[in-house]
């Protein structure tokens, strides 16, 4: 989904009311796009475009997927406007603000973990200018199997289905044991798309992910792929409503990332068991890991395995992120230096 034409300019407190219209009309364009899909005219176009009557008919998932990239694509925006780093949300209730140190060159995290009364809870962070570039967090986060590698707890990670429209749907499973008194552990199955919001106010790549709409039929479904069995009986089944990360380039050459995260999910623990203390200490914890775990990634990334994966010829798709953020760095340093030359030209009138 390309946000071509819908301008860059920079999301501040001030536009919380302006952002969450801008996503409401970018999924209802992304909708509208579909409805014309499926009309003959449109069923024209896809041939036009080199996609075979047959194959639109024979695999009728093609729409739908977009149809369902738009609604996701819906809760990514959604998230991002109500992101205290990127919008001024009203916030109360039980709240835990977590701020913390990563390293002692001053990057650091803002976290933010509120509970609600339904029993969800819901996690939202930032971190700005990170050492690492944009392709390579977004690799670091794509391939799932080796989550375990940067993220503590983890006992179990898989992509469970790889859909055929891109590399980012597909459905994947993180199973967890984090140190909860009386919790075996989590089991979250999600389904995953990828967005490019380079050119819109959010200036990022996107990655979001949700619980699917298990269906019946001949036995419980998501766009024709079975339900997974439970990881093991025993473990807490997590309803994932909501999970958003957006990866900002930054730096003169994009050499650095911004990272804005939120996430909303039913965890099925109970709030006793969640003490203030905890939680804050989870919360460091993960994430001075991750961070650390990340910089060991990048530091030897050409001779580990998320490097070999990523200039590997079995998936383009960090190929098309590499040059997609080239173009747009390059637009950025361009508009960067008229800006420039208007002021100067100001200051010398």
């Amino acid at each position: 989904i390309s946000a071509n034409g819908l301008g860059r300019s920079e999301p501040c407190s001030e536009k919380a009311d302006t952002l969450e219209a801008l996503g409401e009309n970018i999924t209802a364009q992304v909708r509208k796009l579909v409805r014309e899909l499926r009309t003959q005219e449109g069923a024209a176009l896809l041939q036009h475009a080199g996609v075979e009557e047959q194959k639109v008919a024979r695999d009728s998932g093609l729409l739908e997927a977009v149809e369902l990239q738009s609604q996701y694509l819906g809760y990514a925006l959604d998230g991002l406007a109500k992101h205290p780093g990127l919008a001024n949300s009203r916030r109360g209730g039980d709240l835990v603000e977590v701020e913390f140190d990563l390293d002692d060159d001053g990057h650091k995290v803002e976290a933010f973990m509120e509970f609600f009364p339904d029993g969800s809870a819901s996690i939202q962070w930032s971190a700005s200018e990170l050492p690492i570039p944009v392709t390579k967090v977004m690799c670091l986060i794509h391939e799932i199997d080796l989550i375990g590698s940067l993220v503590p707890f983890i006992q179990h990670a898989a992509c469970l289905h790889q859909f055929q429209w891109n590399d980012a749907d597909r459905i994947v499973r993180v199973v967890s044991k984090p140190p909860i008194p009386f919790v075996a552990g989590l089991d979250a199955v999600s389904q995953r798309f990828g967005f490019d919001l380079l050119d819109s106010p959010w200036g990022g790549m996107c990655l979001v992910e949700c619980s699917p709409n298990w269906v019946e039929g001949d036995g419980q479904q998501w766009r024709g792929v079975p339900r997974p069995a439970p990881y093991e009986a025993r473990l807490k089944q997590v309803d994932v409503k909501t999970m958003v990360a957006l990866g900002r380039p930054c730096g003169k050459l994009g050499e650095l990332t911004t990272v804005f995260f939120t996430a909303r999910g039913d965890l099925k623990v109970p709030r006793s068991m969640l003490p203030n203390w905890l939680v804050c200490n989870l919360v460091k914890l993960i994430g001075k890991f991750i961070y650390q775990h990340a910089l060991e990634v990048e530091a030897k990334f050409d001779s580990s395995e998320h490097g070999q994966r990523l200039h590997g010829v079995s998936s383009p798709l960090y190929d098309t992120l590499d040059q997609r953020i080239a173009r747009f760095i390059q637009g950025t340093l361009h508009e960067d230096a008229e800006v420039a030359e208007n002021i100067g030209g100001v200051q010398t009138a």
